[in-house]
């Protein structure tokens, strides 16, 4: 082999899992401790059909019944604060509404999948957990651009995918724009922190493609 064959994943998913410990931080750092224990997993072998995810499934810390929700981090943005949110699997969980609250108080607007034809949603780790049962969210910055637009986000989207992704060049860049990091991780702290706080349970939506636990025979 010839050349830089070391693959880093700097944006994917080392981002990821750098929101994944902000985030865990900003729990810790609070006056008030939450209401519910909230657990913070980095799993592996995404790439290898979601493995690390379906242990955590098999071999939860608490029952999936008392499961609340499962928050996704993936790749973060860093292109740029963006106008949209993009939501994997819109439309099935009561999980839409926190989303969308913690959107708008950013000025910021829910939106689909941008890429329904790449099946993100079922590539990636919620799908256990929404497989199992348990509502979940994969949200982040959409390619709506405050600076350029959608044709400046979905360019930058592309030279990503073309040039880096899951490529040797998915290296860090000290020329990164960190403002949609931060809209993305105080947007998915804030839904993580609700439902820690609450005492129920966000459900299915009606005709939606799963069930919790505790209903699933009822649907079998």
């Amino acid at each position: 082999l010839e050349g830089d064959q070391i693959f880093n994943g700097a944006i994917d998913n080392a981002t990821g899992v750098a929101g994944i410990i902000e985030i865990a931080e900003a729990f810790t750092h609070q006056a008030t401790p939450p209401q519910r224990s909230v657990v913070f997993a980095a799993v592996t072998l995404e790439e290898s059909g979601l493995l690390g995810s379906q242990y955590l499934v098999a071999h939860p810390p608490y029952a999936l019944d008392k499961t609340v929700a499962n928050i996704n981090i993936d790749a973060l943005h860093i292109d740029g604060p963006t106008r949209n949110v993009a939501v994997l699997g819109l439309g099935q969980s009561e999980l839409d509404d926190y989303v969308t609250e913690a959107a708008k108080a950013q000025g910021r607007v829910i939106t689909g999948d941008e890429e329904p034809e790449k099946g993100f949603f079922f590539r990636s780790d919620q799908l256990n957990f929404v497989r199992a049962g348990v509502p979940a969210l994969y949200a982040s910055s959409g390619l709506d651009l405050v600076d350029g637009g959608e044709a400046a986000g979905r360019a930058a989207h592309d030279d990503y995918t073309t040039n880096r992704y899951h490529k040797p060049g998915d290296n860090f860049d000290p020329d990164w724009d960190y403002r949609g990091v931060v809209a993305d991780l105080e947007m998915l702290y804030g839904v993580g922190r609700k439902l820690a706080d609450e005492t129920s349970f966000p459900q299915w939506k009606p005709g939606a493609d799963f069930a919790r636990p505790a209903d699933k025979a009822d649907k079998d």
